[in-house]
């Protein structure tokens, strides 16, 4: 009978039944449950207070900043209870962690993952989000420029593999002439000439001076 589980009905109507004959005795033989010593302890858990729920605290993650800020006054003298009071952080624990991770590793010690990235110089997922424009047309625009500037850099490494003698650290008018000429019927021309870092005026004068014929003479020795 110990492994019985009675449901809170089955509780309630057996303390209804004892506060009516005032009998752990009676109730037993009257409604045939429970055992003496389980109405014994639902009569004693009904007269306790209830209580209290456990509270639980959320992990609060702080910035680097925040983190700092605690190590430089801990270490100027201020004690973790009044730094903890001064950042309205939730543990005086914290402090003494923190400073503990300045002392072993510095300023990295106190930089959660992302944090470091961004101070390595490392683009984030969400950083490069929030990076593009909101915009639809200014995303059109962007994607635009990128298709012209992979197609610009696929031209030049195969211009690049026709002459070996060509510095792809600097690039002359005449090459990149050549680049945006081959590519002015797919992309707007200015863009282009933006991307190269070619004028309009240059363009135009070593695109005229490679169509203009060759001409020979031969010169009578004087």
């Amino acid at each position: 009978m110990s492994n019985i589980r009675y449901t809170n009905a089955h509780r309630f109507k057996a303390l209804e039944v004892f506060d009516r004959t005032q009998s752990v005795t009676k109730t037993v033989r009257e409604l045939g449950y429970p055992g003496r010593w389980t109405l014994h302890r639902w009569i004693r858990q009904r007269s306790e207070p209830p209580s209290s729920p456990i509270r639980r605290t959320t992990l609060k993650r702080y910035p680097f900043t925040t983190k700092l800020k605690a190590v430089e006054l801990f270490n100027s003298g201020m004690s973790p209870d009044a730094v903890a009071a001064e950042l309205s952080l939730n543990s005086k624990m914290s402090v003494y962690a923190w400073a503990q991770r300045f002392r072993e590793e510095g300023k990295w010690g106190l930089m959660s993952a992302t944090e470091r990235k961004q101070s390595a110089g490392i683009v984030t997922h969400n950083a490069l989000e929030k990076s593009l424009p909101d915009d639809a047309r200014q995303l059109k625009k962007l994607a635009a420029r990128l298709s012209a500037e992979k197609a610009v850099l696929e031209k030049e490494l195969e211009e690049i593999k026709k002459d070996d003698s060509i510095d792809p650290t600097n690039l002359s008018n005449r090459f990149k002439t050549i680049v945006v000429d081959a590519l002015r019927s797919a992309f707007p021309i200015s863009l282009l000439l933006d991307i190269v870092g070619l004028s309009s005026s240059s363009f135009y004068y070593r695109f005229k001076a490679m169509k203009r014929p060759l001409t020979w003479c031969i010169c009578s020795p004087r």
